[in-house]
């Protein structure tokens, strides 16, 4: 008599628990191998494989099976949870020893079992979980070989086998490096560029570090085999592609068959003992075929095994104790008779005769598989070419031109053109042959013979009618191109022809600080003048390094520090004009009495440099019964101050006043950074007051640092560096002939250390700011602009909206400008709070604490940094203050919110901005005006520029053309966008890293390194042609209707708020649970939310919670309360039900609290 063993390895309230269970009561089983075996088995398992769905499917095949269990008879069942549990069958001779039981199933439980009428039912499966694991890894973004940041997130490739043409991926766009495979490849042979071929590559190095810092000359590349890289010593001139052979990083080296194939990409998920290494020998000893395999967009283990055996007609399967077995298909003798008439077994239920298309003869097809297909575009070429489908006799044909004969070649017309009734052929000059006929190889066809005419041709009559319709309609569109260009051709000579003369705008630009005006007359003609422009233009001078230089926003961007007492910092000290230079600001430091020690008063300013490379320190002095000197303390990138800071010896200054020549002359001093150096704290310093003397004064005029090189001199003139660049342009229409050209107007501003917060200084007003506590206003009361004021007796908050964050693992500093008058605010502080791409909290930064009391606002300016944690998409100011010891009535104050990357605080200023405003093209007669503006501002060493161009062409025959286009650099930044519109066509073109559009604060649609994403879509009617939705994603959602809730005043009493079920839930969907509510209350409350998960009936988690604080009689904004989560595996499949319960952590009486208008969403994306 045959028995059975089972071993379920569970948990019992989070320990470790097993389950020993056995099919027969008998003393000889119930103990074997020192273990009490339950005997508890009520149904024996049933082992099964699903070999066919009746769909053709092909998927792979794993083995389930059920159990059934007395719960009576094993103590404690009931409280095991065995979901995911880990179960075994050994089977054997009733009374055999252990070592006679083999092991026959290991898998795991597939849901927690269902109790009924005192049975348990057990669904078990084998563990196949590696298989549909994602397959690729993906570049992180961080540099080096895990390529720039926008790069990551993108899958890494692999190829496998002999691939030709294949693309590679970017990953140092510096030094032209790609990479081939993820790991190690056999060789990489051949490099072409737009399909020329380069030469041999010149060497292969040992790793990527090593290729890069190796030297490639332009038209040569290199290899690094090791981890699939090459580089090139150019940027290509278009599609770069490579023959290569693939991955060589496995056990198995370099992998060719199928059965290779399929180990490495085990061994690749970690998988190799899931895997029957001696069916994968077998496989490959049978189909003995080499194959070639791209995989470049991600994708699971199984769904390329599947492709993979498919493509030689083998079979994938999972035994019993999960391993993956690959059989190849071999007809054999038949093992029976399958009879309609009922004569033999087993018996037939219904015979159906389908409907097939037409046959096909038998092929014999051999080839390498080309990963890339180049376009024409992709090819280098003289000529522009341009598909012009079947040759047609009654077209004109022109140079670059390409048409297919009904042979199937493919000819490139060789002539200007146009030419008409001129056929292709060999003989014919005018074409030459790209490709020839395409003819079946009789000689690799096995049978009686070639095929009857038609024998492939598959397609019905009305397919044949849709085909013929389709060229007929690309055949119309292609003449209608034809003719559009032509006209178009003929209106610009027109115009070309008309106009008389185009003046060139000529700039004139001094070597510091620039100013133009000049006024242009754009077009003239005999009977009139068009258009006039007038351009003025005032741009700060480049080279000084310093933020705020002239001192035009007060002593932003300088900090001070002294040792002294009774010092006092500001600008333009003492008050009144006769204590510094006409029109000109100065930094003030004033010392009353003398301290008689080596004290001294320094102005100061970070500034970025380069190791090794020149400076030059200067600026006019002046001085009061004391001295002055400059020192410059060179910092690494640790912040540490490295040895050898330059220091100048003790200067007697000028006495200053309104004349410059009280301050003459500039003084100064040039230093090399040394090694290691990224920063320099340039310091202007006042010592004590001289002896004898009651007071001393010292004042500093046009400070500038600025690069130079070794042999220059040295002070340097001043310029203002980085102050703001400003242009407006004006075009004025004049009438002639009755024609009113163009109005346009564009203004550009453009500043350095770019703001993340567009509205840091609310300029547009409270637009983009989210204010959830306290009673917040705006005033426009000093000089540096607006600010954002309260007078707080409870807890006060806000927010800014989100600002980017896609950088992991690097980090972003807010600052404000904050004020106010309470004795001690020590609980307040600003913050960053991280979002994922949906609006979940990712993390916060340390909160930055405010000052005491009556600071201004530029002697507090508070920050934070933090570092941009895992999933993060966008960032937000928040700000957070409570009065402290009982305070009512106390006025906050916060104006100049900015986030900048890094971690260091820079002055203050908002993003560059552009406003514009075009209007009006109208003409009776024929004329054209073109004009282009171009403005370049020098910031911080880094050149911004804005660049626009617009073209305008009519005619008399009412024919109208025009172009637009607005072009935005900043360093290696670069944003541009043109529009078009001619005679029946029009369109609209941008280029940019990033495009969103949104209101109030959301960017519903984004496009980010190439990438889309719609945040949430309603797609009327859809015809997609080739569906790449990953995973087949499909959405369902169950709304709850807005309610209001009662909350009970006592902590620990749990109220459901809402109840949402999902029926059919599928196995590996995306869950999506998001509310929104504000609460209303009399008093101080704490509201803790959690969301309890059942599925099937049963509570499986409490995967999501939240607490929310409240100030008394306040209704707290809009709170948003998300989870998302997975249906993980069979086990989850099913019905969910999502419980969203509210509680009290914190209260000061017993008094009601509501939550009003709540809303909530439950989603399944199935994938």
């Amino acid at each position: 008599m045959i028995a059975t063993l089972c071993r379920i390895d569970g948990y019992q309230a989070g320990v470790a628990t097993s389950l020993f269970l056995c099919s027969h009561d008998d003393p000889r089983l119930c103990h074997l191998d020192g273990e009490t075996w339950w005997p508890a088995i009520a149904r024996l398992p049933v082992l099964r494989y699903d070999f066919f769905d009746g769909s053709f499917g092909g998927d792979i095949i794993a083995p389930t099976g059920e159990m059934q269990v007395h719960i009576g008879a094993v103590p404690g069942l009931p409280a095991l949870s065995l979901h995911d549990a880990r179960v075994r069958l050994w089977r054997g001779p009733l009374g055999g020893a252990w070592s006679d039981f083999i092991l026959r199933f290991d898998g795991r439980v597939k849901d927690q079992p269902s109790v009924s009428d005192g049975m348990a039912a057990i669904s078990i499966g084998v563990d196949d979980v590696w298989l549909d694991e994602p397959l690729l890894r993906t570049y992180a973004g961080t540099g080096g070989a895990e390529g720039p940041e926008d790069i990551k997130g993108t899958v890494k490739p692999l190829i496998f086998g002999v691939m030709r043409y294949v693309s590679a991926t970017l990953i140092d766009p510096v030094d032209n490096i790609y990479q081939i495979n993820d790991g190690p490849i056999n060789g990489a042979d051949t490099a072409m560029d737009r399909l020329v071929r380069f030469s041999l590559p010149m060497a292969n190095h040992a790793s990527f570090a090593a290729l890069k810092a190796a030297t490639v000359p332009s038209g040569r590349w290199a290899t690094a085999l090791a981890g699939g890289y090459v580089r090139m010593g150019a940027a290509p001139d278009g599609l770069l592609t490579f023959h290569a052979r693939g991955d060589n990083g496995g056990a198995g080296g370099w992998v060719r068959k199928a059965g290779a194939i399929i180990g490495r990409i085990a061994e690749i998920r970690g998988a190799s003992a899931r895997v029957n290494a001696a069916s994968l020998l077998a496989l490959d000893a049978a189909c003995p075929w080499n194959l070639t395999v791209a995989v470049r967009e991600q994708t699971t283990a199984r769904d390329v095994i599947l492709s993979v055996a498919q493509s030689i007609n083998a079979v994938p399967v999972i035994d019993w104790l999960g391993q993956l077995h690959v059989l190849p298909v071999r007809i054999g003798a038949a093992g029976g008779v399958l009879a309609s008439d009922g004569s033999a077994l087993p018996p037939v239920a219904s015979v159906e005769q389908m409907a097939v298309s037409a046959p096909y003869w038998r092929l014999a097809q051999q080839a390498v598989l080309t990963q890339t297909v180049h376009n024409a575009s992709d090819i280098q070429s003289l000529d522009p070419q341009n598909e012009r489908g079947e040759y047609d006799p009654e077209e004109s044909y022109y140079r670059g031109n390409i048409v297919n004969l009904a042979d199937g070649s493919r000819w490139l017309c060789a002539v200007d053109g146009p030419i008409t009734g001129s056929a292709p052929a060999d003989g014919n000059a005018d074409w030459t042959r790209l490709a020839g006929p395409v003819e079946a190889d009789w000689d690799l066809v096995t049978g009686p013979g070639k095929p009857e005419d038609n024998a492939t041709n598959g397609a019905n009559q009305e397919e044949k009618d849709q085909i013929a319709e389709a060229e007929r309609i690309s055949a119309e569109a292609m003449t209608a191109a034809d003719e559009a260009r032509d006209a178009a051709e003929a209106a610009k000579n027109d115009v070309i022809a008309n106009a008389t003369e185009i003046e060139e705008i000529r700039e004139d630009l001094t070597a510091q600080g620039a100013v133009v005006s000049e006024n242009w007359l754009a077009l003239n003609s005999p009977t009139g003048s068009l258009a006039r422009l007038r351009q003025e233009v005032a741009a700060g001078g480049a080279g000084n390094m310093f933020d705020n230089a002239a001192l035009a926003i007060g002593t932003q961007g300088w900090d001070n520090w002294t040792n002294q007492p009774n010092v006092t910092f500001g600008r333009n000290l003492p008050e009144g004009d006769d204590w510094h230079i006409e029109g000109v600001n100065a930094l003030a430091i004033h010392q009353s009495g003398r301290t008689g020690t080596d004290s001294a008063a320094d102005w100061r300013q970070t500034v970025s440099v380069e190791a090794l490379a020149w400076y030059d320190f200067s600026a006019l002095l002046a001085a009061h019964n004391t001295l002055g000197r400059f020192i410059i303390l060179w910092v690494d990138s640790a912040g540490n101050e490295l040895p050898g800071r330059t220091v100048t010896d003790w200067m007697a200054l000028s006495t200053g006043g309104r004349n410059r020549d009280g301050w003459n002359p500039r003084r100064g001093v040039k230093a090399q950074a040394p090694a290691g150096a990224v920063k320099a704290v340039a310091v202007i310093r006042k010592s004590d007051t001289n002896e004898g003397a009651a007071d001393s004064w010292m004042w500093a005029s046009e400070p500038q640092f600025k690069k130079v090189s070794e042999d220059s001199s040295s002070p340097q003139p001043y310029s203002t560096g980085t102050d703001l660049a400003a242009s407006s342009i004006q075009q004025e229409a004049l009438s002639a002939l009755g024609v009113d050209m163009a109005a346009l107007e564009f203004a550009v501003q453009a500043g350095g250390n770019p703001n993340l917060i567009p509205n840091g200084n609310f300029e547009n007003g409270l637009d983009g700011y989210w204010i959830f506590q306290g009673s917040w206003a705006l005033a426009d009361s000093n000089e540096n602009g607006r600010y954002l004021y309260c007078w707080a007796s409870d807890l006060v908050q806000f927010m800014s909206e989100r600002f980017d964050a896609t950088s992991v693992g690097t980090n972003i500093t807010v600052s404000a400008s904050i004020t106010c008058n309470a004795i001690d605010i020590a609980q307040t502080y600003v913050q960053i709070r991280f979002e994922d791409v949906d609006g979940n909290t990712t993390g916060w930064s340390p909160g930055g604490l405010v000052g005491a009391q009556h600071k201004p606002f530029d002697t507090n300016r508070t920050f934070t940094t933090g570092t941009i944690p895992p999933n993060t998409r966008y960032g937000r100011f928040f700000f957070n203050g409570r009065p402290e010891n009982g305070q009512t009535g106390q006025h906050i104050a916060i104006q100049q919110i900015k986030a900048e990357r890094g971690s260091v605080v820079t002055t203050y200023n908002n993003n560059a901005a552009v406003t514009q405003s075009f209007k009006a093209i109208r003409t009776q007669e024929t004329a054209m005006s073109q004009m282009d503006t171009n403005l370049n501002a020098r910031v911080d060493d880094a050149e911004a520029r804005v660049d626009e161009n617009r073209t305008a062409i009519a005619t008399t025959d009412g024919k109208l053309l025009g172009k637009y286009g607005l072009e935005i650099a900043a360093g290696t930044g670069l944003a541009r966008f043109s529009g078009f519109a001619g005679q029946g066509f029009s369109g609209w073109k941008f280029e940019a890293d990033y495009f969103g559009i949104g209101s109030g604060g959301q960017t519903p649609f984004e496009i980010i390194g190439g990438t889309v994403y719609i945040k949430n879509a309603i797609i009327k009617d859809a015809a997609i042609i080739t569906s790449k939705i990953e995973g087949q994603s499909v959405s369902r959602a169950v709304y709850s209707d807005t309610l209001t809730v009662p909350m009970i005043g006592t902590i620990g009493l749990w109220i459901d708020l809402v109840d949402m079920t999902l029926a059919d839930v599928l196995a590996g969907s995306r869950i999506v649970f998001q509310a929104g509510l504000p609460i209303q209350s009399p008093r101080d409350i704490g509201v803790i939310f959690r969301l309890v998960k059942y599925v099937n009936g049963v509570v499986v988690s409490y995967p999501y919670e939240e607490r929310i604080g409240q100030a008394a009689g306040t209704d707290l904004a809009q709170q948003a309360l998300s989870y998302v989560g997975w249906s993980r595996g069979s086990a989850e499949a099913g019905t969910h039900r999502y419980v969203l319960q509210a509680n009290r952590y914190a209260y000061k009486d017993n008094s009601s609290q509501k939550i009003q208008t709540f809303s909530a969403m439950l989603k399944e994306e199935r994938r």
